[in-house]
């Protein structure tokens, strides 16, 4: 089949670190088959009703029932789903638990299984088999693959390695799950970057027949022909490897960097019409903690690139799309969402990765972790349990950062553009959700997602450098935290919206209560200087 005749326009759906809640779901899928999604990328992680191996699954996973519902109606809105499930990396949903401890690379990486312990590939095998029953209906099927950083650590995979190399070690593990997969009737998609160093070792390394390469860049906003990526697919598809391009929607914190996300999505598209790949996944990783309604206009973006008939960057295009999705005037908003979107990343030495200063952002766990970046790829994003992580001591770890970090008019500049930005949105956020007559809920959590990244803002200034009104301050964050439980309630089962808020709004209210003395029921007179 041609690829070009039913090119993938496709939404990822993952299930990482929280739960949508599962009515929403539904109403989800439809929505994106409304607005001409027509493939959904499942990632379950510990979210799938996992029977062999019980403990994996989330107490928010679906049950049987659920998921049969749900994937009924997101093939019924037109949707074809590939389901996703991870087989190398990216695996401590499961081997954080102890019991399957001996399953991984080293004691200490639980993020890996070990390709050379038969009971660790028999057991991803247990994965994939449970996974197949539910999919019967569905032509593709998802393999991961992706940054797996710890190939060679424990002896026999290092005894395997001094006669092989990464790749060809990488296609040895992958070969026959794909075969398997194969086997039952459906077409499967891996991960690229492994071959990101050596491209060229596509054509020796034997890959599979008939695998589709996901290939993935969530940085550039434009793919010139001829530039890094567009030589990258050549040299995939002269070996006569399919492609897929792959961008990112939800790209920020709590809201997507609007325009850059939007570029980048609209970019794959380009790249993907003029390459004759299989299509694009658009991916919304969990790890930024971007509710779903929040990506929208980015899901719509993709679309109407893919069309090629529009710039979705464009006022002319946001403008009429967002009247449509809003039911009201929003002159103003695609500017309101541009600011929102702005995100600070702070680079800090020693920890490999930068952090969020502005409420939480996903690489603020290397300050949880003694061995920064590092470490934090050998051990996942998260612990299994949430509560192994004090959250409002890694907020005290950026404060001192801020306060202590050699460039302080840099520091101060950051805060009154980001101040700037989040106050000339707020406005527009707050008059729009006063006037949607559609949605209404998802522009309520824009609105409050508005007010906590401007007094977040105002916090991190007054913790770094004095100044403000401590007590206002305090007092408007817990007024945003009320507000924005109920915003996300209809968006997230409830320990997923206790978590979102832990991670959020905790850390914030607790060190402000510190500055001012109150306590967590004692509201601080404005103005008062206690």
């Amino acid at each position: 089949m041609n690829p070009l005749n039913k090119p993938m326009i496709a939404v990822h759906l993952d299930l990482k670190y929280t739960m949508p809640a599962k009515r929403y779901l539904l109403e989800w899928v439809r929505r994106l088959g409304e607005l001409g999604v027509n493939t959904l990328l499942l990632e379950y992680e510990d979210k799938f009703p996992f029977q062999k191996w019980p403990y994996v699954r989330d107490p928010q996973a679906f049950t049987p029932a659920e998921l049969r519902e749900f994937l009924k109606t997101a093939r019924q809105a037109g949707l074809r789903i590939v389901p996703l499930i991870q087989v190398f990396s990216h695996l401590e949903f499961a081997l954080a638990h102890q019991e399957l401890a001996g399953l991984r690379e080293a004691p200490d990486i639980p993020t890996q299984i070990c390709p050379s312990n038969p009971a660790a590939v028999a057991f991803v095998n247990d994965l994939i088999d449970e996974v197949l029953a539910y999919h019967e209906p569905d032509e593709w099927f998802h393999l991961g693959g992706d940054e797996v950083w710890f190939m060679g650590v424990c002896p026999t995979c290092q005894a395997r390695l001094a006669t092989s190399d990464k790749t060809t070690f990488w296609v040895d593990h992958m070969r026959p799950l794909i075969k398997k997969v194969q086997a039952a009737g459906k077409r499967v998609f891996v991960w690229d970057d492994v071959f990101w160093p050596n491209p060229a070792a596509i054509q020796t390394a034997n890959f599979p027949a008939g695998v589709v390469l996901g290939v993935w860049n969530y940085s550039e906003r434009k793919f010139a022909p001829g530039g890094k990526m567009d030589k990258l697919i050549e040299t995939y598809q002269s070996a006569g490897v399919a492609t897929a391009g792959t961008s990112c929607l939800n790209w920020g914190v709590l809201t997507p960097m609007h325009d850059h996300c939007l570029g980048n999505v609209s970019g794959w598209a380009q790249q993907a019409r003029r390459r004759q790949m299989v299509g694009v996944f658009n991916t919304a990783w969990q790890c930024f903690h971007v509710p779903l309604p929040m990506m929208m206009t980015q899901v719509a973006g993709a679309v109407a690139a893919y069309a090629g008939q529009t710039d979705p960057l464009s006022d002319s295009w946001q403008l009429p799309f967002l009247a449509a999705e809003y039911g009201c005037d929003v002159q103003g908003v695609p500017h309101a969402l541009r600011q929102l979107g702005t995100t600070w990343e702070q680079s800090v030495a020693g920890l490999g990765r930068p952090i969020a200063p502005i409420v939480y952002g996903c690489m603020d766990m290397v300050l949880h972790y003694p061995g920064g970046q590092e470490e934090r790829r050998r051990r996942g994003q998260y612990p299994l349990d949430f509560a192994e992580v004090d959250f409002n001591a890694l907020f005290d770890k950026k404060i001192h950062i801020l306060r202590t970090h050699p460039d302080q008019p840099g520091i101060r500049t950051k805060l009154d553009e980001l101040e700037s930005a989040y106050a000339a949105a707020q406005p527009v956020l707050a008059s729009l959700a006063n006037r949607a007559k559609q949605n209404q809920q998802a522009a309520a959590l824009l609105a409050c997602f508005a007010d906590l990244k401007l007094w977040s803002t105002r916090a991190v200034r007054h913790l770094v450098f004095g100044g403000g009104d401590p007590g206002a301050i305090l007092n408007a964050i817990e007024s945003v935290r009320t507000r924005t439980q109920q915003a996300l309630a209809p968006f997230y089962e409830q320990p997923s919206q206790q978590r979102m808020d832990h991670l959020l709004l905790e850390p914030t209210l607790t060190a402000m209560r510190r500055s001012t003395g109150a306590t967590p029921n004692q509201a601080t007179p404005t103005g008062s200087d206690q």
